[in-house]
């Protein structure tokens, strides 16, 4: 698949994949709903600070990265240690409930 180098194209393409965050809310959203009781500043500061994250990594998609994640080690990578934590999480919930 060849990478997106027009900008509108590829922002259009941002937003229909950011809808998926908005129809199947995750961990930001629990995050916002539980601390919104505590705080009334709670999203804003929430919504800021995944914006940090979330822009650059949009730009160094844009301007490159994306080429990283063609390459084999690249894609399984994540995979493995996603299957690391849950086995670790995993190994202490059992160990935790046998108490």
């Amino acid at each position: 698949m060849e990478p997106q180098t027009s900008l509108p194209i590829f922002l259009s393409s941002v937003v229909l994949v950011s809808l998926s965050g908005v129809m199947a809310p995750g961990p930001v959203f629990a995050v916002t709903v539980a601390r919104g009781y505590e705080s009334r500043k709670a999203g804003i500061l929430i919504a800021l600070g995944h914006g940090l994250v979330e822009v650059p990594l949009i730009f160094l998609l844009f301007f490159g990265l994306s080429e990283f994640s063609v390459q084999f080690w690249f894609r399984k990578r994540p995979a493995f240690s996603e299957a690391q934590s849950s086995s670790f999480w995993g190994y202490r919930c059992l160990k935790t409930a046998e108490k």
